[in-house]
């Protein structure tokens, strides 16, 4: 959003997009950082493409969602730590937002009224 202060992310209202595999097109739910890999995903963790990943379960949600809540939100990967679906929002030109957001209706809702677009 040019280098605007975005607002803290909307996660307390949303039901874990961002962790389920039909609005991330990715194949992994997501990348572990150098250390985390050796650390508390050492069970979970999956090879791919050279990257040690957390992997989505057969439901296509990332092995750690339980319903719509992290099960290791306080010690989940610094990637997940980082994410804010908001830096999404207009990403590729006024009214162009990521493709996180606009393969997530209902978070672009969520952004659109925390952003108060």
């Amino acid at each position: 959003m040019n280098g605007e202060k975005l607002p803290d992310p909307p996660c307390g209202s949303c039901t874990a997009a961002c962790c389920r595999r039909g609005n991330t097109g990715h194949g992994f739910a997501v990348t572990l950082d150098e250390g985390e890999e050796a650390d508390s995903f050492k069970d979970v963790r999956t090879d791919f493409c050279g990257d040690w990943v957390v992997p989505f379960d057969s439901g296509g949600n990332c092995v750690f969602l339980r319903g719509s809540l992290c099960s290791i939100y306080e010690r989940r990967p610094s990637a997940c730590r980082a994410f804010n679906c908001l830096t999404g929002w207009d990403r590729i030109g006024p009214g162009c937002h990521s493709p996180f957001l606009e393969a997530s209706p209902a978070v672009l809702e969520l952004a659109r009224i925390t952003l108060g677009k």
